[in-house]
């Protein structure tokens, strides 16, 4: 015991009387053609055991600001300078371990230029998440009173927004908050003076990213019917589809079959604008991947050698066994293809107390055939009118 303790104490007084690198030195070995200057971040410098190594070594602050491979664009490096001990009280430079890398010399962006590219989509500048939490926007995005402007290369920037909204609260489900909240935006761009091509955003996390001004308790029906920048963004996509369309009168006030029918007509002499207007109308509530059924839809009626129009008849043959006043399935003019729709009432409110109902659709399958066998099966009649004998 008596000897470990003079052996730690040997270590201890051995440690403490090594040399350590000069600041001299190390400003030395940090400076090469294009150092403009050297500068420590750290008044000491510390002395480790690396397990790796198996060996000491002293790292120290430092802070390089060198010319860049821009004309006119310097490169602010940090990091630490590290010196492995090579014994006798000496240490050899290893290497030099990059914490940042931050440009100066580049002008930054103007607001305008800022605002005017950012505004091209919200939803990112917001957020998945809090575009759908936010309900007003009081304040639209401005550059912070100190934005952090940080260059991590010539090609991409970041710095700081503020902006003042009302937001449904994470915390508080019942409250709407005011806050003042911060928001960390980088800019990308594929040259150095090129424009921007794209950014990132998010809120910033820290305590001094949200202030909240003042919070309102509301009833949770009254929460839940509040509608987000979300709800709004898709409402007005709605309405640019529809509008894209033209103006068709669907016919909401019939039976099921002649929504389907008029559907037909549209998969087979419209246009896929005018099938999506209609669709994104007529689907149910209850159908997840709206987007996907009509893609699917449109892609499958216009999109191939064999369109609708070739393979379904003005008056398709209709398999009553498995049609009713819900579901209406009929045939394509050659062996394995059909159609099928079904749909249910839904409500569309009252009048007068007496319920409102219009037929939505919750299933769209159009099954075509695009085989080399089916284009020969379509080829091979020199009439096309024997396709369809009824029409």
């Amino acid at each position: 015991m008596k000897q470990s303790v003079c052996f730690l104490l040997l270590v201890l007084l051995t440690t403490k009387s090594v040399a350590q690198p000069s600041d001299a030195q190390i400003k030395k070995d940090m400076t090469n053609a294009g150092t403009i200057s050297v500068k420590f971040t750290s008044s000491t410098g510390t002395r480790a055991f690396n397990t790796d190594t198996k060996n000491y070594e002293y790292s120290r602050g430092v802070e390089i600001k060198r010319k860049s491979e821009y004309p006119g664009v310097n490169v602010i490096v940090k990091g630490s300078a590290v010196y492995q001990y090579t014994g006798v009280g000496k240490y050899s430079y290893w290497k030099f371990r990059v914490l940042s890398n931050e440009y100066e010399g580049i002008p930054n962006p103007k607001e305008k230029e800022i605002l005017s590219f950012i505004e091209k989509d919200m939803q990112t500048f917001y957020g998945d998440y809090y575009y759908g939490r936010i309900t007003e926007v009081l304040e639209p995005p401005k550059l912070a009173a100190d934005p952090n402007w940080y260059w991590h290369s010539p090609k991409s920037v970041s710095f700081r927004m503020v902006v003042k909204h009302k937001i449904k609260s994470s915390v508080n489900t019942l409250n709407v908050d005011l806050t003042e909240q911060l928001y960390e935006v980088r800019l990308y761009r594929d040259d150095m003076k090129g424009e921007w091509k794209n950014f990132f955003s998010q809120f910033v996390q820290s305590p001094e990213g949200t202030k909240v001004i003042s919070s309102e308790t509301l009833t949770r029906e009254k929460i839940e019917k509040l509608s987000t920048l979300k709800d709004r963004a898709a409402a007005d996509a709605k309405k640019a589809v529809i509008a894209a369309g033209g103006n068709l009168k669907i016919p909401d006030d019939g039976s099921f079959e002649d929504l389907v029918m008029f559907i037909h007509k549209l998969l087979r002499d419209g246009t896929p604008e005018q099938v999506r207007a209609v669709m994104i109308q007529v689907l149910a509530p209850n159908v997840g991947d709206v987007d996907g059924v009509i893609n699917r839809m449109i892609d499958h009626a216009f999109k191939h050698d064999l369109k609708y129009k070739d393979v379904f008849c003005v008056k398709p043959p209709i398999n009553k066994g498995l049609s009713n006043e819900s579901n209406v399935f009929f045939l394509g003019n050659m062996p394995n293809t059909n159609t099928v729709f079904s749909g249910s009432e839904v409500s569309e409110g009252y009048v007068e107390g007496k319920p409102i109902t219009k037929w939505k659709i919750y299933r769209a399958d159009v099954n075509m055939r695009f085989d080399d066998d089916a284009v020969k099966y379509f080829n091979s009649f020199s009439d096309k009118k024997k396709l369809c004998p009824n029409d």
